[in-house]
């Protein structure tokens, strides 16, 4: 029996929309008109209210959306903050150490003027030079930082326009044009007079 009443309730919302009238519907439905009245009357209330419902949903998926790329965003400024001050502190910092002789020359095999140790032998050891290799210090921070803050500007942005979501029913308004069945409704005869033109 409920079925069959949805059935019906749907029939005569179906008929209204296609620009039935009221009586007419409850005729052809064998019901009252205030019986047809009250069923179209709950069904566009209905259709605002999973209107209004699919709305809130997008509205959170948005919302989630943001928060989640703001997250992201804060995340990853965090890491290249963190990467930066150990660049500060010369914690990455790369010692590369090699082994340099003091310099001779080609004909005598004695040290040179700018050798390293004028005092050493003709056979001086080794010595050992340090060079420190920084890495290059990254340029992103500020772009995460820029999105985060764009991020959470428009999580608020999106909070603040729907605010009005918890409106009550009776704010909620659902207007519906029916086209008539008379002769306005048709279109335009081709063979029409230009305005202006008297017929003979």
């Amino acid at each position: 029996m409920l079925e069959r009443d949805e059935e019906r309730v749907e029939r005569a919302l179906t008929r209204y929309l296609h620009g039935r009238r009221v009586g007419e519907i409850a005729a052809e439905l064998a019901v009252s008109p205030s019986t047809v009245r009250r069923w179209i009357r709950e069904a566009l209330r209905s259709l605002a209210d999973d209107a209004r419902a699919e709305r809130a949903a997008q509205l959170q998926r948005a919302i989630e959306s943001q928060r989640a790329v703001a997250s992201a965003a804060w995340e990853a400024y965090e890491r290249e903050r963190a990467l930066d001050e150990a660049l500060l502190r010369g914690d990455l910092d790369r010692v590369r150490r090699r082994a340099v002789r003091g310099a001779r020359h080609a004909a005598t095999g004695r040290p040179a003027s700018g050798a390293l140790d004028p005092l050493a032998s003709e056979d001086c050891p080794p010595v050992a030079e340090e060079e420190y290799e920084r890495p290059a210090r990254s340029t992103q921070g500020p772009r995460y930082l820029q999105l985060a803050l764009a991020a959470q500007r428009e999580v608020a942005r999106l909070q603040g326009l729907y605010a009005r979501l918890e409106t009550s029913d009776s704010d909620v308004r659902i207007t519906v044009t029916r086209g008539s069945d008379g002769s306005e409704s048709a279109p335009p005869a081709a063979d029409a007079s230009p305005e202006g033109e008297k017929p003979a």
